[in-house]
């Protein structure tokens, strides 16, 4: 008697048709759900101004600014990236666009070659098509930032790592490796993959039963192989293991005591000419932190998930987890072993997370993007489920054929999660733009403006568009007797700061620096339309020694916290 296989939902004879066709057609969706949204952002986001300045530094050919793009602590794939493909692309930013883009709307690919290895064709184009219109992903991917090259590899290389150990085989093994370490460039999770992938080719289950440990340790070395072909040069160049390494120690020692430990000296090393970026020139001070707890914090990586994932998402995935679990005895060897290596990698995933939260103390919806692409397998299934048992239950004569049941789910959960993700978004922030300008024409010829202008990272958005480089103050918890000191020993004398940061109580409290500053404190233009008035009346001229500058940058500060 033939095994049934409730979880291959798509009759044999079927497959074909339904495949790659489907699979096209889901990736220009994705790809136009991408490019609507990517042409309404009002503004770049945050982290876009610093891979363009890395960017920038890569493609100017400096050996001193290359060596500083490939130090920074954002690993040097997408400057990378975004310096090779700006000839074509007409710009940093605009190169860096199209690669998150694309790269983003072609990780449904990969997706569906993973997903049918577990719950078959048909269920696994269903998730590349929830993929395809999954709102946080789309909004991440519709940035210039690392998310949409980093997931594509990502999801390859997990697709790869499965048929790896599937196959057995070192070639296998080695063009997994080197997915991940393509991933490790834009990411540093991209190495979980890896390790994933090692253990479970040394411990005992479906995989590599019955190898020879001669060919298991060839399969090992394979897979290592590849990662280090792309990795280690990176990492001996900037000493990027040894440095996570080193803080991986210090954070299980800060967690140990509690809190933090002091922050490091402000660096006293000059400015070099030219340089647009100065790494990290200032260090957050020491801070009281408690630790969450390991349940708090996988709790907070639940939330997290779900919520990127959207909540009608999250219930078709909890179905196709119910029709996984309630049929374990008919599981094919093959998707035994899918279900294993999803769970393995899942467990690196949530494991990592768990500890950035817990010790480090953040993360956000962009670091639980891996959870999301991995759960759309089982979401997927959920949904197709769901569609066939609608389909037989169909009170009309003749009864709709099964697939059409799991498309018409399908389709109405997609179409409204589709319009929601490509909506136009930001438009408060638009005034971004606008300032940038205006910053420049205020700063054009002042005394020291060229010697830096230092910049929260929404005002650094307006110095993006006012052709502006600027030095990045990320830390919220900034001191004013730490900056200030350091800005007048450097001779940057511009801070520029948006009305947010001046009144947001979970950033710094900047309205409190004036104290340590002489004469005048503030100067603050409070609208869009009197941006104007307030350059003419100097607002952004003087001596740094004895004033701050403060523009407002965006309109409706009340519905603007990110």
């Amino acid at each position: 008697m033939a095994r049934a296989t409730p979880l291959s939902l798509v009759p044999a004879a079927s497959r074909s048709a339904v495949a790659v066709p489907g699979v096209v057609v889901v990736a220009f969706l994705a790809l136009a759900v991408r490019a609507w949204r990517a042409a309404g952002n009002a503004v770049i986001s945050d982290d876009t101004r610093t891979y363009v300045a890395l960017a920038r530094k890569v493609a100017s050919g400096q050996a001193a600014l290359v060596e500083a793009a490939l130090n920074h602590p954002y690993h040097p794939g997408t400057s990378l990236l975004m310096a090779g493909l700006s000839p074509l692309a007409g710009g940093l930013h605009e190169a860096g666009l199209a690669a998150a883009v694309a790269c983003g709307a072609l990780t449904v690919v990969p997706l569906w070659l993973l997903a049918r290895e577990l719950v078959g064709r048909e269920a696994a184009l269903v998730a590349a098509l929830f993929l395809a219109v999954t709102p946080d992903h789309v909004k991440s991917t519709s940035h210039a930032l690392s998310e949409g090259p980093y997931y594509l590899c990502w999801t390859f290389a997990a697709w790869l790592a499965l048929r790896a150990l599937r196959r057995a085989g070192p070639p296998a093994a080695f063009f997994a490796g080197l997915a991940a370490g393509l991933a490790y460039l834009f990411r540093p999770e991209g190495a979980g993959v890896v390790l994933a992938g090692l253990a479970l080719a040394v411990a005992p289950g479906p995989f590599l039963a019955g190898v020879g440990a001669g060919r298991r340790t060839a399969f090992v070395a394979a897979l290592a192989a590849g990662f280090l072909l792309c990795a280690a040069p990176y990492a001996a160049r900037t000493g990027s293991f040894t440095r996570k390494i080193g803080g991986l120690e210090r954070m299980l020692f800060d967690a140990g005591r509690g809190a933090p430990g002091p922050a490091s000296a402000l660096t006293d090393e000059p400015r070099s000419d030219g340089d647009p970026l100065v790494i990290d020139p200032f260090e957050p001070p020491p801070r009281p932190f408690v630790r969450p707890g390991v349940p708090r914090a996988a709790g907070e990586v639940g939330v997290e998930t779900m919520a990127g994932q959207s909540y009608v998402l999250t219930i078709f995935t909890l179905a196709g987890l119910g029709t996984l679990l309630g049929a374990p005895g008919r599981l094919s060897s093959r998707e035994r072993g899918a279900a294993l290596f999803l769970l393995t990698l899942g467990v690196v995933v949530v494991a990592s997370l768990v500890f950035v939260r817990n010790v480090k103390g953040y993360f956000s919806g962009r670091h639980v993007e891996a959870l999301v692409i991995m759960l759309m397998p089982l979401a997927g299934l959920g949904a197709a489920r769901l569609g066939r048992a609608l389909a037989r239950s169909s009170p009309s004569r003749p009864r709709p054929a099964p697939a059409r049941g799991v498309w018409l789910v399908a389709a109405l959960v997609a179409a409204p999660l589709g319009a929601w993700a490509a909506r136009p978004v930001d438009a408060d922030k638009a005034a971004l733009v606008e300032a940038g300008p205006l910053i420049r024409a205020a700063l054009s010829g002042a005394e020291g403006a060229d010697a830096g202008i230092v910049a929260t990272p929404r005002a650094s958005r307006a110095a993006f568009y006012g052709g502006l480089d600027d030095l990045p103050l990320f830390w919220e918890e900034a001191r004013a007797e730490q900056v200030i000191p350091t800005m007048r020993r450097h001779g940057w004398r511009y801070l520029l700061i948006t009305w947010n940061d001046l009144h947001d109580p979970r950033r710094a409290d900047f309205r409190h620096w004036a104290e340590l500053l002489e004469g005048p404190a503030w100067r603050v233009a409070f609208r869009t339309r009197e941006w104007e008035r307030a350059v003419a009346e100097g607002a952004f001229a003087g001596d740094f020694a004895t004033r701050v500058h403060v523009a407002l940058l965006e309109p409706r500060p009340e519905t603007n916290h990110e």
